[in-house]
C-alpha cells in the first residue's frame, strides 16, 4: 500500500478499519437474519440448545435455530442472561 501511495502515506488506524468492517459484517448478518425469518414463517423453526461444562467448570450453553434449509448459531447463555427476551424478539415470526 505504501509503494502505491508513496512514503508519506498514512494508513488508516486499526480502529478505523475495525469499525468499517464490523459495520459491514453486521449489516450483512442482519440481511441474512431477515431472509431466515421469512423462511421460518413458511417452514417454522426449532430452537436447539447445547450445554456443557469446560475444564475450568464454566457452564457453557449455546442456542441454535434449526430449519429445513439450515441450522444457525443464535447466541450463548450469557447474552440471554443479560437480555432474556432477546430470543423471543428475534424469533418472533
Amino acid at each position: 500500500m505504501v509503494a502505491k501511495h508513496g512514503p508519506g502515506f498514512k494508513p488508516p488506524s486499526y480502529h478505523d478499519i475495525r469499525e468499517k468492517f464490523l459495520k459491514q459484517e453486521m449489516d450483512q448478518t442482519m440481511k441474512l437474519l431477515e431472509e431466515y425469518k421469512l423462511e421460518w414463517k413458511k417452514t417454522s423453526c426449532l430452537i436447539i440448545s447445547d450445554g456443557w461444562i469446560d475444564k475450568k467448570r464454566h457452564c457453557i450453553c449455546n442456542f441454535f435455530v434449526n430449519s429445513p434449509k439450515r441450522t444457525i448459531f443464535f447466541c450463548h447463555r450469557w447474552i440471554l442472561l443479560i437480555y432474556p427476551r432477546l430470543l423471543i424478539r428475534y424469533l418472533r415470526c
